[in-house]
């Protein structure tokens, strides 16, 4: 429980990072690549008895290349999130994010026997998505418009996509430290994608221009240390064994859509109206039935 806890007060931390980087003037985008280079330097010293862990990597099992594969999903819809999270807003774009906990759950569902939901578990999954859709007004009470709308569509393909995964993969893993060395694999290639990128756009000789300057070390290496610790949590709380990973994974997206409306209308000065409110009130009805 102390796990789920901390990997949605990290996960939420994420969103509320990025819209600070817009007050902050950081560069999103190399701030990105600088936080998954430090994701995975911090999580690969962090692996007990690494010479096993890397000697059982390099057979390349599932949770291998398939934590290598999950990296370049994690670079793209991260990037995407941090521009969401300046022009819509924290609490939107957490909401983009979190409405994954639908799919997942079907997804889970469909593919392990196990993961079969109760009557009260659907109860509260129907909670959860009128909460979030609740959520999703914007306090003029009118849905958010126009061409950007599209980021918050791509982050909830792409967190459906990671929120399914990382479970799932996790789950071939054999030993402790199998599971540690999987939970940062996804940062290495994060990472090198973005040092291609940056690479080939230098090549080129484009006009694009990169700012890799002390503000950006100093708020990637944050970024990276909270994103780090997000999945690390959230592996853990998985392979703790104590609930099924659908109602894992719906109760960490409800936690981190209400911690983190809760904390933009703190730091950032974001409002709600009667909606949001009954929203939140919605998800944390959902959140009590699943703990339940």
């Amino acid at each position: 429980m102390i796990f789920l806890g901390l990997s949605i007060l990290s996960t939420t931390s994420l969103y509320l990072l990025f819209k600070w980087f817009a007050i902050k003037g950081v560069h999103v985008f190399e701030a990105i690549v600088i936080n998954y280079l430090f994701a995975f330097g911090l999580g690969f010293l962090l692996v007990p008895d690494l010479p096993s862990a890397l000697h059982h990597a390099l057979d390349f099992p599932t949770w291998t290349w398939g934590g290598l594969l999950l990296g370049f999903s994690f670079i793209g819809i991260f990037n995407i999130t941090g521009k969401s999270a300046q022009l819509i807003g924290v609490s939107n774009t957490t909401i983009a994010g979190k409405m994954s906990l639908v799919l997942v759950v079907i997804l889970f569902s469909l593919t392990n026997p196990e993961e079969q939901l109760s009557w009260i578990s659907w109860i509260a999954i129907g909670l959860a998505i009128l909460g979030i859709v609740f959520s999703s007004f914007k306090a003029d009470g009118k849905k958010p418009q126009g061409p950007w709308m599209v980021y918050p569509v791509i982050i909830f393909l792409g967190s459906t996509l990671i929120d399914f995964m990382i479970p799932k993969l996790s789950e071939t893993a054999d030993s402790p430290e199998d599971l540690a060395l999987y939970s940062c694999l996804p940062f290495f290639t994060a990472g090198l994608t973005g040092l291609v990128y940056v690479g080939i756009q230098k090549w080129r000789g484009t006009t694009q221009t990169f700012q890799f300057s002390r503000l950006e070390w100093m708020y990637g290496g944050l970024l990276g240390l909270v994103n780090f610790f997000s999945i690390f949590f959230l592996v853990k709380t998985i392979n703790a064994g104590w609930m099924s990973k659908s109602s894992i994974v719906c109760i960490n997206n409800l936690g981190v859509v209400m911690l983190g409306t809760l904390l933009a209308i703190v730091f950032f000065k974001e409002k709600l109206n009667k909606l949001n409110w009954i929203g939140l009130a919605l998800a944390l009805a959902a959140l009590l039935l699943l703990l339940l």
